[in-house]
Order: C-alpha cells, then sequence, then structure tokens
C-alpha cells in the first residue's frame, strides 16, 4: 500500500504538472496512517491540512513543515470523510458507524482538536457529507445533510437560539448508496450507487400523520416553494 499524500504544481506559462511525493513524518509518534486515505481537506487559514482514513482516524499536517501534528481517533469504523468549515475551524468528520462528529480546534498555534458534539443518523454508515451556511454566530444559517449507504439522505439544522445541531429526520430518493453531495444556494443535489442524482431544496418545515398502524405521513415544505409527502413505515416491534 502507498502511504504518501503528493503535492502538484504547476510552473507559470507551462501546463506541465510536477509533483513531489511525502512520506509525512515528524511530529506525531504514528506518522502513516495504518488504512486508506478516503478523504483530504484544506484549510487555507491555518495552513493545515486533514486527512481522513479507513483506520478510524483523522490526521492533521502542518503544510509549512510538512509534519504530522496531530492524530485523532475519530470513530469506530472507517472515517469515509471529513468537511472543514472554514473560518470557523470546525471540522465534520462522518463515518461507517453511522455518526457525524464535530471537532473544534484550540485558538492560537495550539494544534489539538477536541470533540464538541456527535449527531447520529438512523444507524447505516454514512458515505458523503456536506454543509450548507455558515457555521460561526448563532443567527446563521446553517444545515448539514449526510447521505448513507441505503441511499437515505439525513439532515441536521442548527437551532437558532441554542446554536446546537439538530436532527430533522431523513428523506429517501435512491435505492443504493448517497456517495457524493454537491450544496449551492441552499439547495442539495445527491449522486447514488443506483447511477441518479436528485435534487432537494432546503426543508424548511415538517408535519407528521399517523395514515394507518403500518406507516407515517410526513410532509415536508422547503424553499424551493414545494410541499413534498413522504410515507414511513412503522416500526413493527
Amino acid at each position: 500500500m502507498e502511504c504518501f499524500i503528493k503535492v502538484f504544481w504547476s510552473q507559470p506559462k507551462k501546463t506541465i504538472m510536477k509533483s513531489h511525493s511525502y512520506s509525512l513524518s515528524g511530529g506525531d509518534y504514528r506518522p502513516r496512517h495504518r488504512g486508506t486515505i478516503t478523504s483530504l481537506a484544506y484549510d487555507p487559514a491555518a495552513k493545515l491540512l486533514y486527512s481522513a482514513s479507513s483506520d478510524s482516524t483523522f490526521k492533521v499536517w502542518s503544510i509549512g513543515e510538512m509534519q504530522c501534528v496531530e492524530t485523532v481517533q475519530a470513530h469506530d469504523g472507517s472515517v469515509n470523510g471529513l468537511v472543514v468549515v472554514v473560518p470557523d475551524t470546525v471540522v465534520f468528520t462522518y463515518s461507517d458507524d453511522g455518526k457525524v462528529k464535530t471537532w473544534g480546534r484550540g485558538p492560537g498555534k495550539r494544534c489539538t482538536h477536541d470533540l464538541l458534539s456527535q449527531m447520529d443518523t438512523h444507524g447505516d454508515p454514512v458515505k458523503s457529507l456536506v454543509a450548507v451556511g455558515e457555521a460561526g454566530g448563532v443567527e446563521e444559517f446553517f444545515m448539514l445533510y449526510a447521505g448513507c449507504s441505503d441511499g437515505s439522505l439525513s439532515y441536521w439544522k442548527k437551532g437558532e437560539s441554542s446554536g446546537q445541531m439538530a436532527y430533522l429526520g431523513y428523506l429517501r430518493g435512491h435505492s443504493q448508496a448517497v456517495l457524493c453531495l454537491a450544496a449551492a444556494d441552499r439547495t442539495v443535489v445527491t449522486g447514488s450507487e443506483d447511477a441518479s442524482v436528485r435534487s432537494y431544496g432546503t426543508v424548511k418545515a415538517l408535519a407528521m400523520a399517523v395514515e394507518s398502524e403500518q406507516a407515517y405521513l410526513v410532509y415536508s415544505g422547503s424553499l424551493d416553494g414545494l410541499v413534498k409527502q413522504w410515507r414511513i413505515a412503522r416500526d413493527q416491534d
């Protein structure tokens, strides 16, 4: 298994890309990931590179020194990716353990990350994640969407008064895993293993009713002006 991170750069007026491979080592006692690197994210303000891995950890690398400065044992399963929200110094990780976790970085040069919160889906592995809005400030609009292996899309919204992420539920639009997500102007697009792409407007309101002993009816109203009806099977246990 190749355990390198490669950095590419281009020279002015040339189309040839040059690269350099870093066997990153240094400040961390165990610099290399023990599994596949699943995702990378960069914080340009702090000049920190984040790597997520199937070994259940994420690592933080100093770009200036090209050294690993921290290793975080983040999940009980593969860390399938991470999202860095700049300039709020907040990192979201998601995993096969069905959880999304929020990590906060210490101020100044203190490069340590502390667990701020844990958000559970309905139990299925999380394969993709996207943030919509700004995480900093209680008044700011902010939502998280997580694509799961069962084809569902879980989502959370930051409370207007508490500032905490509240789980709003999940939507089903795919028959197989949601492998990628994209967001623009409060609209989320999902790409799935079932070879389809779906678009979701931001859900602003929900109402729920009992249809029968077998199912609930959920009504969602979104910023795209649509009201949708969803049928959810009731737990018979």
